[in-house]
């Protein structure tokens, strides 16, 4: 049986490109949250727009983030912090596709290609791709890194990709996984504060550059068996290439009856 949703117990966040009424090249000023928690993502005063792209990843809509667009998560957070706080654990989630290979950040704490980040200093993460490597970065008395080794970054051919980063707010286990490989694990104590605000960065350092169809974020570390389902959804919905239509099925077959016929 296809995955069709994801698994929705502890989602804190769901934005979902399809879910936008926009057409080709339109700015994104809002970024209504499907989870139900109310974290829309909208633009500042002053800030870029990311674009919406009727054809972002594999054919599906995307949101198209390049230098210094960002969006930020204002309604329903933290009075004390200005984040979604998660004190619990975390998972987050995002199908994308991106060509940078850009690797360069500003500061420790930050990869070149952001998805989601906390900006305020409260508890620094940031989650996204480096190098065309997924990376996830947390600080507990020093910056520690999960890298991947599974490029993320369009060169491998694939129509999309998607990047899931665990932390386990017990035992301190921080995962990566890119397109369902498992890519490494690093331990770190998890901050009370944790949380997040922003999706790409303002700095125009740390943008995303790609195209976003899908985010998702958890306020915690999921099984294992609801990670799989995660993992089998955004493969179902991104990776997979799209199945032909009937009429597209019909004009093959007359192609090669004509053949045949030859």
């Amino acid at each position: 049986v296809a995955q069709t949703l994801p698994p929705t117990n502890n989602l804190v966040m769901w934005l979902k490109a399809d879910t936008l009424s926009l057409t080709n090249g339109q700015a994104v000023t809002a970024w209504t949250d499907s989870s139900g928690s109310g974290h829309d993502a909208v633009l500042l005063p002053g800030w870029t727009a990311p674009k919406f792209a009727t054809n972002g990843v594999n054919g599906h809509p995307g949101v198209f983030f390049g230098v210094s667009s960002s969006l930020l998560v204002t309604n329903n957070v933290d009075p004390g912090t200005g984040t979604v706080k998660l004190p619990t654990g975390l998972t987050f989630a995002a199908a994308f596709k991106t060509f940078s290979t850009a690797s360069t950040a500003p500061n420790s704490g930050s990869v070149a290609n952001t998805l989601i980040q906390d900006n305020t200093g409260n508890d620094q993460l940031a989650f996204g791709v480096n190098g065309g490597l997924g990376n996830f970065q947390r600080y507990g008395g020093g910056w520690f890194t999960t890298p991947s080794s599974w490029p993320v970054n369009n060169t491998n051919y694939y129509p999309g990709h998607f990047l899931i980063a665990s932390h386990n707010s017990s035992s301190g286990l921080a995962q990566l996984n890119a397109d369902g490989i498992f890519q490494g694990s690093n331990t770190v104590s998890y901050g009370s504060v944790t949380g997040f605000n922003i999706i790409g960065d303002r700095n125009g350092f740390t943008t995303f550059n790609g195209w976003v169809g899908e985010l998702l974020v958890y306020n915690t570390d999921l099984s294992s068996g609801d990670q799989l389902a995660l993992q089998t959804y955004l493969r179902n919905s991104w990776l997979e290439i799209p199945e032909p239509t009937a009429l597209g099925m019909l004009a093959l077959g007359g192609v090669l009856l004509w053949w045949r016929r030859r």
